[in-house]
């Protein structure tokens, strides 16, 4: 009875240290992916006031056209008008038009794939937090399981405590190269 119990305080040791680093890199990650979450809120802070800025420059150049094409001269007729004035004119808005409008298609690109991104990081965040949590509440049961070896270890001493591992892991040791030798044994009569 003492060594089962003994090696089950062992292997809640083990689970106890494995526990820890599994916490401490989950920890770590969450970190990472809070730090991502954080570049691209910035990103999209970056870009807001870019699109504001191009829906200005949209504003400007879409007022009324009697305000935007010059006045036509006293003696000038309708066709040199047109060909000097007016089409000059409205090949410049139709060209500011174009670039104003791939700017507006590169932004909401990148507006897009940057909230994609966003999205990502948080799910990531939320999924490490989940795990550093239930981290933790392993973390917790482990260590009240090592208190319990502690308590055996006073109960019986540490000598004994010791002495009684080390026999089963010995034990286990033994196991191990039997069935290994069992599995080369059972691989060689297959072929």
């Amino acid at each position: 009875v003492n060594e089962k119990w003994l090696d089950q305080l062992e292997n809640i040791e083990k689970e106890i240290f494995s526990a820890q680093e599994n916490r401490e890199e989950a920890d770590k990650q969450a970190e990472q992916a809070k730090k991502k979450a954080s570049q691209y809120e910035k990103k999209l802070t970056e870009i807001a006031p870019m699109v504001k800025d191009m829906e200005r420059f949209a504003e400007k150049y879409s007022a009324d056209p009697e305000e935007v094409l010059p006045e036509a001269g006293t003696l000038e007729t309708g066709k040199s008008y047109r060909e000097k004035k007016a089409k000059p004119l409205i090949k410049k808005i139709v060209t500011v038009l174009r670039s104003v409008y791939r700017a507006y298609l590169d932004l909401s690109r990148r507006f897009s794939d940057m909230q994609k991104s966003y999205e990502k990081a948080w799910g990531k965040v939320n999924s490490l937090t989940a795990r550093v949590e239930e981290l933790w509440n392993e973390n917790r049961a482990l260590r009240e399981r090592l208190g319990d070896l502690g308590r055996v270890e006073r109960a019986l001493g540490r000598d004994t405590v010791e002495t009684i591992v080390q026999k089963e892991k010995r034990l286990e040791e033994v196991q191990r190269m039997q069935k290994q030798r069992q599995k080369r044994k059972i691989d060689r009569g297959e072929r």
